[in-house]
């Protein structure tokens, strides 16, 4: 297993204008400049196509915690659409299941 050990810098995610560390350890978002707000991935809900959906806060730059009626959605509120962390952060990925930092960095041989 390559660079199971070595300290690395986290990806970042932008989620409407405001930038998140990916933190797969931790199965968190973290905002960069306010590291304090996190985000659980557990919030997310899965969708189709290995994609998974969360519904943000625009103003608290968090998960949006009350029921919304899909006809009358607040201006503030966005759904957004989160890619799979195999996309995000795939040595993190490939870490928690003990796996080399490159095995979801290649395809095919090649890498992506």
């Amino acid at each position: 297993m390559e660079n199971q050990n070595h300290a690395r810098k986290l990806p970042v995610f932008t989620i409407e204008g405001t930038d998140f560390y990916v933190d797969t350890r931790l199965n968190e978002f973290r905002e960069v400049d306010a590291p304090w707000n996190r985000i659980s991935m557990y919030e997310l809900s899965e969708g189709e196509g290995g994609l998974s959906g969360l519904v943000y806060d625009t103003l608290k730059k968090n998960v949006y915690e009350e029921i919304i009626d899909p006809d009358n959605i607040p201006p503030h509120v966005r759904l957004v659409i989160v890619p799979p962390l195999k996309e995000l952060d795939p040595v993190g990925l490939a870490r928690a299941y003990g796996l080399p930092d490159n095995e979801f960095t290649h395809k095919k041989g090649k890498r992506i």
